[in-house]
């Protein structure tokens, strides 16, 4: 299986409207971690696209996919064959509350169990929006967003990310330490490259 979310089929870092000195950064350092994925891979290491919607994260994040499967990437990848996989952080969470409603002889709740052991194993994955999936007030969907994240580093599979919640920023009200835990914070700026984008809503510029 090699998903990328359909809209994002043909998007590239060469069709990417960099509009700002802080996007062209953007485009560059998304270019170096492509230019270096077989290293990427080995070290597990992500990249987590920063931002307020509209300024092209999930464009970017599906540029790297498409490199990933491009025809070339047999000059760095294992003898396994690459998977890739996109989903909606809130879908992944709904996917596991649903599996508590079912019972474990459903045909619906094995299916499900597979889609999540795909999930959690495949080569490379994007989680879309980080911090938009429902908070459970005893931080269970927290748990399984950090453990996921572990689970892959640790297995040298990459996870690509994006959200609109700063990393950290200071004494604002939110951020991914108030939103996770701090260890959940610094685990991101220690296995994931970081790449902060401001610029204007593209897809509001695109109907004006």
């Amino acid at each position: 299986m090699k998903k990328v979310f359909p809209q994002y089929l043909d998007k590239t870092l060469d069709n990417f409207e960099a509009t700002t000195p802080n996007l062209e950064k953007a485009v560059k350092v998304t270019r170096n971690y492509i230019d270096n994925l077989k290293e990427m891979k080995d070290q597990g290491r992500g990249i987590t696209f920063v931002g307020e919607n509209g300024v092209g994260k999930t464009h970017l994040a599906c540029a790297v996919l498409s490199a990933v499967r491009s025809p070339d990437r047999d000059q760095w990848l294992t003898r396994k064959p690459v998977s890739i996989e996109c989903i909606e952080l809130a879908t992944w969470i709904d996917l596991w509350q649903e599996t508590f409603k079912l019972s474990g002889e459903d045909e619906r709740y094995h299916y499900i169990s597979d889609q999540l052991r795909y999930v959690k194993r495949v080569s490379f994955l994007l989680l879309d929006d980080l911090g938009r999936e429902h908070e459970s007030v005893s931080g269970w969907s927290n748990e399984r967003v950090f453990d996921l994240l572990r689970y892959r580093h640790n297995r040298c599979l990459p996870t690509l990310i994006t959200t609109n919640i700063p990393i950290e920023n200071g004494d604002a009200p939110m951020d991914l330490k108030r939103r996770y835990s701090e260890g959940m914070s610094s685990f991101l700026n220690g296995t994931s490259v970081i790449i902060e984008m401001e610029g204007e809503d593209y897809r509001c510029a695109v109907d004006r």
